[in-house]
C-alpha cells in the first residue's frame, strides 16, 4: 500500500514538474543563436533553467561548463521527486545515488581536482558466516574498475575495522585473504597516487583516445557481471590473450602490426563484446631534441628548435594534440624570440587552477585569457581558433596592428567566435594558419604539438 501510493505521489509531482520544459519555440529560438554564451543567456532568461544558471556570466561560460549546469538540474528535480518515495524503493535510490555520482564527477572535472573515495570497504565476516572469498573479489573490484569508470578517482582509503557488537567485520589486516586482495588491487593499477607528489596515470576511453597507436598499448576492459569472467582480447579476429583476473589487461604491440587499419576487441564469457578500430603509423622520426615528429614536420621543427621557439613542457612526442599550457608556453618564447627579451616574471596569479609561471607570465604578457574570472584550464587542449587570438596578442604586444573584421573566407565562419575573427582573418591572410577542407577553418579543432610550433615559426620570420 506504501509503495502504492508513493507511486502515485512521485507521477502527481513529474506532471507537475513536466509543465516548465523547453518548448519547440524555445529550440527555434536557440537554434538561431551563434555563441554558447548567447544559448546560455536565453536558456538563463526564457526557461526554467533559470534556476541553475542565475549566478553564471554567459560571456565567460564554455561548452562543458554549460552542459555540466544543465545536467545539474536534473538532478535537482530527482532529488525532489526522492522526498516523495515514502516506500524507499531501491529503483529511486538508484538512480538518485548514480545522479549524485555523476555531480560530485562534473565538480572534479570542472575543478581539475581528484576524486578520493573514502569508507570503501567489503564485510569478510557477517553474524558468524565467513565471507572472506566473497570480501576479496569486491576488494580487487572495487581497486580494479572505479578509476577505469571514474578516471578521476586517484585514491580509495578503504575501512579496516570490526564491529564486535553488530558480527560485522570489515578488518582485512588480519584476514590474509582479503588482505591478499587489497595489495593485489592496489599494485595492479597504476591509476592511484601513492604520495602527495605523485600525479598518477589514468584510464583514457579508447573512443576519447587522440594519440599514436604505437610501442605497447596497455589496454584494460570492464563489464558487469556478478561473478568473475574471462575475457578474449582478439586483433583482426585472431586471439592475443585470455584474462582471467581484474582488470582484464591487454598488452598490445603494435610494432608486430603492419602500417594500416585493425580492429581490437574484447569479449567477456557472459557474451559481452566491445570492438574498436584503429590506424598504426610508421614508425616516429626523431627531430634534433629527440622529440618524436611526423616527416613533413622534422625540418620545421628543428628550425623552431634553432630559433629558440619550443618551450619546455611539450612532451616528448610532438604528435599529439597541444594543451593550453603547452601553447601559453610557446607564445612566452615566441615573444621572446621577436623581441629579443626576456619576459618578466609574472607578479601575481589570477586563477585558481595553476601556478605554472610561464602561463602567468602569457597572462600577465597579455595573450592569454582564462576560460572563466579565475580558471585558466591547463590540461584542456588549445583550440585552432584560440590559438589564432593568441598569436594576434603577441603581434599586437610587439606593435603590430589587427584589422579588425567582422567576418572570414572561411565557409564555416559562423562557427568562429566573434573574439576570434579578426585574429583568424589576419593569420590567414599573412600565411601563419591555413584552412581545412573545403575552406573550412575548423575553429573548435584542436592542433597537434608539431603544428603549433610550425605556426609560430611562420610567424617568427613572416611577421617581423
Amino acid at each position: 500500500m506504501l509503495k502504492s501510493f508513493s507511486n502515485k505521489a512521485i507521477a502527481t509531482k513529474a506532471r507537475a514538474m513536466y509543465g516548465p520544459r523547453v518548448t519547440a519555440a524555445d529550440y527555434e529560438e536557440l537554434i538561431k543563436k551563434r555563441s554558447v554564451g548567447e544559448v546560455a543567456a536565453y536558456l538563463r532568461d526564457n526557461t526554467h533553467y533559470r534556476e541553475v544558471l542565475t549566478q553564471v556570466d554567459p560571456s565567460a561560460i564554455h561548452r562543458g561548463q554549460l552542459e555540466n549546469f544543465l545536467r545539474s538540474l536534473s538532478y535537482i528535480q530527482y532529488r525532489r521527486l526522492i522526498a516523495f518515495d515514502f516506500g524507499q524503493q531501491s529503483f529511486y535510490r538508484y538512480r538518485y545515488f548514480r545522479d549524485e555520482i555523476q555531480q560530485v564527477v562534473n565538480l572534479s572535472r570542472l575543478h581539475h581536482k581528484p576524486v578520493i573515495v573514502t569508507e570503501g570497504g567489503s564485510c569478510n565476516m557477517y553474524k558468524g558466516t565467513d565471507n572472506s572469498a566473497w570480501a576479496a573479489d569486491r576488494m580487487q573490484r572495487a581497486y580494479a574498475f572505479l578509476p577505469m569508470v571514474y578516471p578521476e578517482v586517484k585514491c580509495i582509503i578503504s575501512s579496516d575495522y570490526g564491529e564486535s557488537w553488530s558480527g560485522i567485520d570489515y578488518s582485512f589486516y588480519t584476514n590474509p585473504t582479503v588482505t591478499a586482495a587489497y595489495r593485489q588491487g592496489v599494485a595492479s593499477n597504476a591509476a592511484y597516487v601513492r604520495s602527495y607528489q605523485d600525479k598518477g596515470s589514468y584510464y583514457t576511453k579508447l573512443s576519447a583516445y587522440t594519440g599514436k597507436w604505437e610501442g605497447v598499448m596497455e589496454l584494460a576492459a570492464y563489464s558487469w557481471s556478478s561473478d568473475k569472467q574471462t575475457a578474449t582480447w582478439t586483433v583482426d579476429g585472431q586471439v592475443m590473450a585470455t584474462a582471467a583476473d581484474y582488470p582484464y589487461s591487454f598488452r598490445l604491440d603494435t610494432a608486430a602490426l603492419a602500417t594500416g587499419s585493425h580492429t581490437v576487441a574484447v569479449t567477456f564469457s557472459d557474451g559481452a563484446t566491445k570492438s574498436y578500430t584503429f590506424q598504426t603509423t610508421a614508425p616516429a622520426i626523431l627531430a634534433s631534441n629527440n622529440a618524436q615528429v611526423d616527416g613533413w614536420a622534422k625540418d620545421q621543427v628543428n628550425e623552431a628548435i634553432a630559433s629558440g621557439l619550443v618551450a619546455a613542457g611539450l612532451g616528448e612526442d610532438y604528435r599529439v594534440n597541444i594543451t593550453r599550457a603547452q601553447f601559453a608556453a610557446t607564445t612566452v618564447k615566441l615573444y621572446e624570440a621577436m623581441s629579443g627579451e626576456k619576459a618578466a616574471p609574472a607578479a601575481e596569479n589570477p586563477f585558481t587552477d595553476t601556478s605554472d609561471p610561464v602561463i602567468l607570465q602569457a597572462a600577465e604578457l597579455g595573450f592569454v585569457y582564462g576560460i572563466t574570472d579565475d580558471t585558466f584550464a591547463p590540461g584542456s587542449l588549445v583550440t585552432r581558433e584560440q590559438a589564432a587570438a593568441m598569436l594576434s596578442r603577441v603581434y599586437t604586444k610587439l606593435g603590430g596592428e589587427i584589422p579588425q573584421v567582422t567576418a572570414t573566407s572561411f565557409t564555416d565562419d559562423g562557427g568562429i567566435s566573434s573574439y576570434a575573427k579578426s585574429s583568424v582573418a589576419f593569420m590567414a591572410e599573412k600565411g601563419i594558419v591555413s584552412g581545412k577542407g573545403e575552406n573550412r577553418f575548423d575553429p573548435g579543432g584542436s592542433a597537434s604539438v608539431q603544428e603549433a610550433l610550425s605556426i609560430a615559426l611562420r610567424m617568427f620570420k613572416n611577421l617581423k
